[in-house]
């Protein structure tokens, strides 16, 4: 049984000597790793001397990596000046978190509280959560290394919840694994375990090592609690193997006390003191104020159970006066003043913020209500316009069929079609007979008339009555024959009388542009394309319902050509369509005489969006001017 016993003791001997072998390396690599970075920090920090954006940036990384806190604390300072100067709460807030980290490596409880309040108030201001419960949680950490459970586990508490809604799948492990630290200490391991697995959880989905290692220790501790020791035992020395890989020594430090409680409630001291003796040798190397309290009153306890009471009163009296450095009453007062300070503070503030919501909810309910009534009088207002519009929108359309219907009459457009099939020497001809030999024969009915005597004065009326409606409507066909281009009066003069008669109906704005002086024609080529122009506001007139008819005439020399370009702002067509139905006559019977002419027609329409309608003529040159 004493060989066994020496043997295991050997074995443990050897452990040890090998965990520090490779401690060592894991912290010289870690450090001359750090070291690289913060000497590429202060590289970049000198170049950009003028970019407050990137010194910003760079000012938060050399306070996180500064392995010495005293300069960690500057360069936060330096980190929250610059950022006030350029508004930059973030940044304040992570200056001010980072200033109390490391004066908690100090061990300057009160003064790191008070910079993470400072932290926690900004971080509030811009409601970023995840600063927020970071900071929440190392002021749970304060009050944990002081041994006031209940408020840390408050603050893990409202960390926690901070991140109800955030993506931070870590912190929040982070938290939890704390909060289930504070459990473990005020004895519920089932509260524990379960925060512990919550955590495990994370960290094994994003294969998190140190995470894990944490994940594994703590549930260890949770074992040894409920007596399961080799399981214990089995977890806690698989963290501490790959903590030492990370070179991570404050949990270290505590699996190792860990162990030991195990091999002293087994009543195996040998082991329990080497276990203490290891995790007082990593905490004095690292100064880890709380490890170092806890290591030696461990190993007091054991060593006044193996009887040796002068090794155990010389830790106890290193227990106490590391513990008073960390607790102190002083320390708990004015803790317990600044929480008092920041919670009245935070409460005010709610309350003001509530004050705030409330009349700014009293003025959209005021908004809200003007809005309503704006709405409905903008209701009634429209609907009784739109029916306005639409008995107007009737009375227009009975007006402008009238005045279409009155302005074809007047300007000759019932024969418009037949006039451009036909030839204008005949239409003259026409109007002379008619003036000359039916005016004159129907005058000399109504002379001979006036010469006879009727016993019938009223049927004698009539007929004279009618012979003068005769005689009328002879000389209103023969003007309207007539109408249109004359040999002495030219196309142009003709189109702008034309222009001018429909400007006079009102019906629409019209407008004529003409530029044809290098074309040689006729007489019987101008009335051709007088013609055509006519007929082409014959059916704008008819079936647009335009407000806007634009006409342009323009020659080209070469080739001695006309170009008509007739344009509408009306209701427009589909050509293809108007082509095959019944209502395009006076287009097709276009479209053929200009094939016939061997000019081109174009015509571009679409409903609603108007239509414009191109040709273009070749003119004969006559006969005198080629002769010439």
């Amino acid at each position: 049984m004493i060989r066994n016993l020496k043997y295991q003791r050997s074995r443990h001997f050897n452990l040890i000597i090998s965990i520090l072998l490779v401690l060592l390396s894991v912290t010289e690599a870690q450090a001359r790793q750090n070291t690289g970075k913060l000497d590429s920090l202060k590289k970049a920090l000198s170049i950009h001397l003028s970019n407050d954006s990137i010194r910003i940036v760079v000012l938060k990384n050399l306070a996180f990596y500064s392995n010495d806190p005293k300069q960690g604390i500057k360069y936060a300072d330096q980190l929250i000046k610059l950022a006030r100067k350029n508004k930059n709460i973030e940044y304040i807030a992570r200056g001010y978190l980072q200033k109390g980290y490391k004066l908690l490596h100090l061990g300057d409880n009160v003064k790191a509280s008070k910079c993470l309040l400072e932290s926690i108030s900004y971080s509030k201001s811009i409601e970023h959560v995840e600063l927020l419960a970071t900071g929440l949680s190392a002021i749970a950490d304060i009050y944990s290394s002081l041994g006031d459970h209940s408020n840390a586990i408050s603050y893990y508490r409202q960390s926690i919840d901070a991140l109800e809604n955030s993506k931070d799948d870590g912190t929040r492990a982070g938290i939890s694994l704390n909060l289930g630290d504070e459990y473990f200490k005020i004895n519920q391991p089932d509260s524990a375990m379960f925060y512990f697995e919550i955590a495990g959880e994370v960290y094994k989905r994003y294969h998190y090592d140190r995470g894990i290692a944490y994940y594994i220790g703590n549930t260890g501790k949770v074992y040894a609690s409920l007596g399961q020791n080799e399981l214990a035992k089995e977890r806690l020395d698989q963290a501490v193997s790959i903590l030492l890989d990370l070179g991570d020594l404050q949990p270290i430090c505590n699996y190792l006390l860990e162990t030991a409680v195990i091999y002293q409630k087994n009543n195996q001291y040998a082991f329990a003191t080497d276990y203490a003796q290891q995790s007082l040798d990593y905490a004095k190397e690292y100064n880890l104020k709380q490890e170092i309290s806890d290591a030696n009153q461990k190993l007091s306890e054991i060593y006044e159970l193996m009887g040796q009471h002068d090794q155990s009163l010389l830790h106890y009296k290193d227990f106490i006066a590391y513990r008073d450095s960390i607790i102190n009453l002083e320390t708990v007062r004015d803790m317990a003043s600044q929480q008092t300070e920041f919670e009245v503070n935070l409460r005010e503030s709610e309350i003001s913020n509530l004050e705030k919501d409330k009349q700014l909810q009293q003025t959209y309910i005021i908004i809200v209500v003007i809005l309503l009534l704006l709405s409905l009088v903008a209701i009634l207002y429209f609907r009784q316009r739109f029916r306005t519009s639409r008995l107007l929108a009737v009375a227009q359309q009975k007006e402008h069929s009238n005045r279409v219907s009155s302005l074809l009459q007047t300007q000759e457009t019932r024969a418009l079609q037949a006039m451009v099939r036909g030839k204008e020497d005949e239409r003259k001809h026409l109007a002379k007979d008619l003036h000359n030999h039916l005016g004159s024969l129907l005058a000399t009915v109504k002379m001979n008339l006036n010469g006879l005597e009727s016993p019938d004065k009223a049927k004698y009326n009539t007929i004279i009555h009618l012979v003068d409606q005769a005689t009328q409507d002879v000389r209103n066909i023969s003007h309207e024959l007539n109408m249109g281009v004359s040999d002495d009066f030219g196309l142009l003069p003709a189109l702008k009388e034309l222009v001018n008669h429909l400007r006079k109906a009102k019906q629409l704005e019209i407008s004529l542009s003409a530029g044809i002086d290098g074309v040689q024609m006729d007489s019987q080529s101008e009335i051709l394309i007088y013609r055509i122009v006519q007929e082409l506001i014959s059916n704008a007139l008819k079936h647009a319902e335009a407000s806007t008819l634009s006409i342009s005439l323009t020659g080209i020399e070469e080739g001695n050509i006309i170009s008509i370009l007739v344009e509408d702002d009306g209701k427009g067509f589909s050509p293809n369509a108007s082509a095959k139905g019944s209502n395009g006559i006076g287009l097709n019977s276009l479209k053929e005489m200009i094939q016939k002419l061997d000019g081109e027609i174009n015509i571009d329409s679409q409903p609603e969006r108007g239509t414009v309608i191109s040709i273009d003529i070749p003119i004969e040159i006559p006969m005198n001017i080629i002769e010439s």
